[in-house]
């Protein structure tokens, strides 16, 4: 398994880049970032903090989103 790289300095349109299957983990979580036109600008911080979540956690339920599906081929 390869290391999955997310920071919190991260733009969000980057990390959708690098991992298009987060848009669905944004929208479970009810931010509409993947169509925001902020995230081009906006890091990961900015956007769990304007959604009210703690950056640690956002990106720790990235992680583990990817890592499941890691695993299920």
């Amino acid at each position: 398994m390869a290391e999955i790289k997310i920071k919190p300095e991260m733009k969000v349109a980057d990390l959708l880049r690098a991992y298009p299957k987060l848009a669905k983990v944004f929208k479970k979580l009810n931010m509409d970032c993947p169509r925001c036109k902020g995230a081009e600008n906006e890091s990961i911080a900015y956007a769990a903090r304007m959604h009210g979540k703690k950056p640690e956690e956002l990106i720790k339920i990235l992680k583990d989103h990817l890592k499941m599906n890691e695993k299920r081929g």
